[in-house]
């Protein structure tokens, strides 16, 4: 068994430390993954697999199922030399086996253009002309694609410091022996300031919905990332222990009714009466 430690940037996630945990349960979940964490500060997840029964390209596809994905880039190459569709199939086939960072790959016969997505993390344009020729064809990069990856790849400016500035102490003031009385004034009026006004109270608003049909984890997962997609949704989570769904929303875009209603598009329930035993 060989482990390796990868760290995906997701895309879609909320600062939340619940969101983080769901997302790091359904990784844990696909087989191969030892261990998986995600930061809330940089919105990485960090896994632990066995490269034997999980790829980065896999681990990638479980984050897309979860409803999240991670930052790369896509590019179209021309390529030269294909004839056939197995000339096609053998250029997808050779990037995507010599390239661990790309994600996808696929070659349209007619146009003669690859179209690739890959995580300039783990892989460069390089690489995959490099796969495309070890193929046995041809690839041309356009020019801002080069550009592109020249950026990325240049180190950051030196930034030279300062020397510090020498202190010049302060200049030594004689007090008096006897300092002459102040003085009296006139009464200053002091006026007391105005109170600082209290930030005015957003259409935001917290309910917990009793959820119906609920089996496992996994349930949990779908309620949130389908409620997370809805109009007026700022926060959402799902206990599976407690059947229960918290979810932050502005009552300027949605409304409960709404809630319960996407929550039933979802293939799941809202037990109206115990949400009305609450409120009784």
């Amino acid at each position: 068994m060989a482990d390796r430690i990868v760290e995906l940037p997701v895309l879609g996630m909320v600062r939340s430390t619940s969101f983080a945990n769901n997302i790091a349960r359904g990784v844990r979940r696909r087989q191969g993954v030892i261990e998986a964490t995600v930061s809330v500060d940089t919105e990485e997840i960090s896994i632990l697999f066995d490269t034997e029964k999980a790829t980065i390209r896999g681990l990638v596809g479980n984050l897309r199922q979860l409803g999240y994905d991670v930052a790369h880039t896509k590019i179209e190459l021309p390529i030269t030399g294909m004839n056939t569709k197995e000339d096609a199939h053998n250029v997808e086939k050779g990037v995507l086996e010599k390239v661990e960072g790309v994600l996808e790959a696929s070659v349209n016969i007619s146009t003669d253009l690859l179209t690739a997505e890959y995580m300039p993390r783990y892989s460069t344009i390089k690489d995959v002309v490099a796969a495309v020729e070890a193929a046995g064809y041809g690839a041309v990069v356009p020019e801002e694609y080069l550009k592109e990856e020249e950026k990325k790849e240049a180190p950051p400016p030196t930034v030279v410091e300062e020397p510090p500035k020498e202190e010049i102490p302060p200049a030594k003031i004689k007090v008096p022996d006897v300092i002459p009385p102040r003085p009296v004034d006139k009464p200053v009026s002091v006026e007391t300031p105005a109170p600082v006004k209290p930030p005015a109270v957003t259409g935001e608003r917290i309910i917990d919905l009793p959820i119906l049909g609920m089996t496992s984890v996994d349930c949990a997962l779908i309620i949130e990332n389908g409620l997370r997609r809805g109009e007026g949704v700022i926060e959402v989570t799902v206990s599976f222990v407690a059947t229960e769904a918290s979810i932050l929303f502005d009552t300027e875009k949605t409304t409960p009714k709404t809630l319960v209603e996407n929550i039933r598009k979802i293939g799941y329930d809202v037990d109206i009466e115990k949400l009305k035993a609450k409120f009784a």
